[in-house]
């Protein structure tokens, strides 16, 4: 689809592409100083990042040179020394830009400028890794075949020089006819020079890198390029790439997720066609003979500015990243390490959060219900504010605490390269199952938040194997599940250790992992039949993390939960507290109360016990009476069948939903009168029986919402709810009855 292009009434629109683990994320962030918008882009589920970019404004000789009739309005408005804002977008991690990932997908429109809601980038930085210099230089010729005004960046400058390499920064800057600048992002070395590289960029039209190709290839491209223009699905400035890259594909494997919708067009798809036809006949391989182009140029290119000397002294030729390779991916030790690190998270989980838990619970939660209670007078309103919204959005967010523990490791984990090596460690049972090694991170990713997780799937080429990641992918327990996990270890194995708690909780979490692991290995053997993936991962070299960059992920994954809790959670408290608060119980029911209790003496023993009777004539108590028989032999009674029933909506709800159910106030995991209550009506093995139900159950809408995107109908996701509900339903009755049975 044609898009605009470059208006002068809008803001400059920069993109940063290039391939992955070449420092393009620390860049920017020292670009626009850690302050992005995260979102998604529209019609997909890849990760939209944008931040705000200062540039200094259009040097003073170039606005000489120009009468200000002629200059856009942005121009007019800017003075010298000042700067202007422009729009820095983080592409997706990408190779080439005829890749078939559906995240190298994203990153192609938008540098093309055919994704919608991104308007076409002005100027394109292209982050290029000087110690893998040819490589990188790939993705560079294909930006600058378009002719669009281009900034190369090279990081990794220390790195080639350790190595040995000289690059002549100025002599590659000729050959590419692009400006070419060093940076150190990390370090800000180099980051004022690329700024203004950028601005200057922005007022200056690009040269076209032209290839040569084959004559029956080009004798097609150019027919393909009229077709595009006469069609008006392509820019008169950009056809000639489009077709170039058309016919350099080949044939379009029909993959949904990455298909160009332009190939369906009549004349479209015969032309390309015939240039495929055509080139059969010529035995030239149009994938081949692209790919050659480019390396021959980029062969000579680099022949004349990279001189490679002695390695300096600092640098070793077996380096720290493989020596400490040859233990962390050690077949043994590597797996050993692995599930100790795990074990680690699970048990600081509970002993550093707990201090800050008790704070949010007694200071914060705690005082604000107080508070209202002791500020208003008794009535609906306050029951609503008090028993329903602080006590049940309350009752989540005091898990804040052990959710940023787990956010906080899993980006240690990832900024100091350890999780591709976790990737590869998985692989060998990755591939035992049928899922490609990649799976292995966003199922990691998965214990925080299966929708991240789901979206992280786009790395995987094959759809095949990307679906069957998906399917399984909610079976890792999520940070939605901490809760419910806690409740019940506080509950009934509070007496234990942190060291036992520990245990119980990574018991759980390993349950849902092996749980996936055998509904993989089914699914690869049935529905998703094929051949065993290939895994090819490129593993970055080991490094301290960036401190900034942890704690902004954190914060911004944080701040995530949080609006959950002030959105959903809220909702649905609000929701829960009518169902069991109306209808009101008559007076003729209250008169049904054994003797016993309406001559309580303690006011709070009868407040509780009116509570109660309340809670069995409302509309929740009605519900969980009539659906109680489905989860009796699991060992819940119609109260706990409310919690799991609410929990279809949100797992989250579990814990606020039976705060309600008690009407224990602003109660939490810790809180003695929730567990009192829940401990004189279950027994442990009930508690275990939850556990392992939460564990499989699709207890997520947000969830299967993101899945219907990834797979384009509702026909997996409704599969996968189902046969979910059904394996936890079987677990959960398995677990209780083969316990009644042994005798617990």
């Amino acid at each position: 689809m044609a898009t605009e292009t470059m208006t002068t009434s809008r803001v400059l629109t920069v993109a940063l592409a290039g391939n992955p683990n070449v420092g393009k994320s620390t860049l920017f962030n020292a670009l626009t100083g850690l302050k992005a918008k995260v979102a998604n882009y529209p019609g997909v589920t890849v990760e939209k990042k944008v931040g705000t970019l200062a540039l200094p404004v259009w040097g003073e000789e170039a606005r000489s040179q120009k009468p200000e009739a002629s200059r856009t309005p942005h121009e007019v408005r800017r003075g010298v020394g000042e700067h202007f804002a422009a729009q820095l977008v983080d592409l997706p991690g990408t190779y080439s830009l005829a890749g078939r990932s559906p995240d190298e997908h994203v990153a192609t429109q938008v540098v093309l400028g055919q994704m919608a809601g991104t308007p076409r980038p002005d100027v394109i930085v292209v982050v290029c890794d000087a110690s893998n210099l040819e490589r990188n230089l790939y993705l560079v010729t294909q930006v600058l075949e378009l002719g669009r005004p281009t900034v190369v960046a090279l990081t990794m400058m220390d790195i080639a020089r350790e190595q040995g390499k000289q690059i002549d920064v100025a002599k590659l800057s000729l050959h590419l006819r692009a400006p070419v600048v060093a940076v150190q992002a990390n370090k800000g070395i180099g980051v004022d020079d690329l700024k203004k590289a950028i601005a200057k960029a922005a007022h200056h039209k690009g040269v076209a890198l032209e290839l040569p190709l084959p004559e029956v290839m080009q004798t097609h491209v150019d027919r393909l390029q009229a077709i595009l223009v006469e069609e008006k699905v392509s820019l008169a400035d950009q056809a000639e790439f489009d077709a170039h890259l058309m016919i350099g594909m080949g044939e379009d494997d029909g993959g949904a997720d990455v298909s160009d919708v332009r190939r369906q067009l009549p004349r479209v798809r015969a032309e390309l066609a015939a240039a495929l036809e055509a080139c059969a006949k010529a035995d030239v391989d149009p994938i081949a003979s692209e790919i050659d182009a480019h390396y021959q140029f980029i062969g000579n290119v680099v022949a004349d500015v990279l001189r490679v000397d002695a390695p300096t002294p600092n640098y070793r030729t077996v380096s720290t990243s493989d020596k400490i390779d040859r233990v962390l991916t050690h077949k043994v030790w590597g797996l050993a390490i692995f599930v100790a690190i795990m074990a680690l998270v699970f048990v600081s989980i509970f002993k550093f959060a707990a201090p800050v838990m008790d704070f949010l619970k007694d200071d914060v939660i705690g005082g604000a219900g107080g508070w209202l209670a002791g500020h208003m007078s008794d009535g609906p309103l306050r029951s609503l504010l008090v028993d329903g919204v602080i006590a049940g959005v309350g009752n989540v967010v005091v898990f804040l605490p052990q959710i940023a523990i787990l956010f906080l490791f899993l980006a240690i984990l990832e900024d100091s390269g350890y999780m591709s090596r976790a990737a590869f460690l998985m692989d060998r049972i990755m591939s035992k199952v049928g899922l490609h090694g990649k799976s292995f991170i966003p199922m990691l990713s998965g214990y925080a938040c299966a929708v991240p997780a789901i979206m992280g799937t786009r790395v995987i080429e094959n759809r095949r194997d990307r679906l069957a990641t998906i399917l399984v992918l909610p079976l890792m327990s999520c940070s939605a599940r901490l809760p419910v996990y806690a409740l019940v270890i506080a509950t009934f194995f509070g007496g234990l250790s942190a060291l036992a708690q520990g245990g119980i909780l990574l018991a759980m979490y390993a349950l849902g992992t092996l749980g996936a692991f055998a509904m993989a290995w089914l699914l690869k053997r049935t529905l998703l039949k094929g051949p065993p993936p290939a895994f090819i991962l490129e593993m970055p070299p080991y490094r301290l993390p960036n401190w900034k960059v942890v704690a902004t992920t954190v914060a911004s994954r944080c701040w995530a939960f949080l609006k959950r809790a002030g959105t959903l959670i809220f909702a649905f408290s609000v929701i829960m507290w009518a169902a069991t608060n109306y209808p009101k119980a008559s007076v003729e029911a209250s008169s049904q109360q054994p003797e016993a209790n309406t001559q309580q003496v303690d006011e709070q023993a009868a407040a509780n016990a009116a509570r109660a009777l309340q809670l069995e004539h409302s509309i929740a108590g009605q519900v969980g009476k009539f659906i109680a028989p489905v989860f009796a032999p699991l060992g819940y009674d119609w109260k706990l069948s409310i919690g799991v029933t609410g929990a279809f909506f949100a797992r989250e709800v579990v814990v606020s939903t039976m705060g309600i159910v008690y009407s224990v106030g602003e109660a939490d995991e810790e809180s003695e009168a929730l567990q009192e209550r829940i401990r004189a009506d279950y027994s442990p093995l009930v508690g275990v029986s939850l556990m392992v139900f939460v564990v499989f159950c699709m207890q997520c809408l947000s969830t299967l919402a993101v899945a219907r995107r990834e797979t384009g109908n509702w026909g997996w996701p409704a599969f996968m709810f189902v046969y979910m509900t059904a394996m936890a339903w079987v677990a959960a009755f398995v677990t209780y009855q083969g316990g009644k049975w042994l005798g617990f």
